[in-house]
């Protein structure tokens, strides 16, 4: 078993946590505030990046865990903030890419199979090939979470005994 991950496991429960209970509370930063939350959470994750002596070929900073508190500050900016970064996250087309992410993961090695056994495909030059790739794999797991996931989903919810997660912890203020 792994358990090298289980800090970050953990800073992400406690984010959750208390963004959930900040969303109880319907705590929502300024503008400018959530402009300055933001650009204190990429200055920071650049920081971090810099100081552990990080090369574009190399990733220590991002796999050794000291950066997951920047991380967690860069989630807590964009799921309660209103600036830029967080604006640009919740438009409709990045909306539909996020719930189609896990798809994504799923289909990418089996689409580029897929696209590797077209004719002709493989003699594309890179960035051609990319841009196929890319424009497939986006389509087909949109596709799938529009036509699997979502019925899924809905039909697992549906069923008798099943509560909806959101229900699952109801968060009241008591004042």
């Amino acid at each position: 078993m792994r358990t090298r991950a289980l800090p970050e496991f953990l800073i992400g429960i406690c984010v959750g946590h208390w963004l959930r209970a900040r969303r109880a509370d319907n705590i929502v930063l300024s503008r400018g505030r959530a402009v300055t939350l933001e650009a204190l959470a990429l200055l920071a994750l650049a920081g971090t990046w810099i100081a552990l002596g990080a090369r574009p070929d190399s990733k220590p900073w991002l796999d050794s865990g000291v950066s997951a508190p920047v991380f967690s500050l860069l989630v807590v900016a964009l799921a309660i903030g209103s600036g830029p970064l967080a604006r640009l996250l919740s438009t409709r087309p990045l909306q539909i890419l996020g719930h189609a992410s896990y798809a994504l993961y799923l289909l990418q090695e089996p689409i580029l199979i897929w696209i590797l056994h077209i004719p002709l495909v493989g003699l594309l030059p890179k960035p051609a090939f990319l841009a196929l790739f890319v424009a497939v794999l986006i389509g087909a797991s949109t596709a799938c979470q529009r036509f699997v996931g979502e019925p899924a989903r809905a039909w697992l919810l549906g069923r008798p005994g099943r509560a909806h997660p959101e229900s699952a912890v109801t968060i009241t203020r008591l004042s």
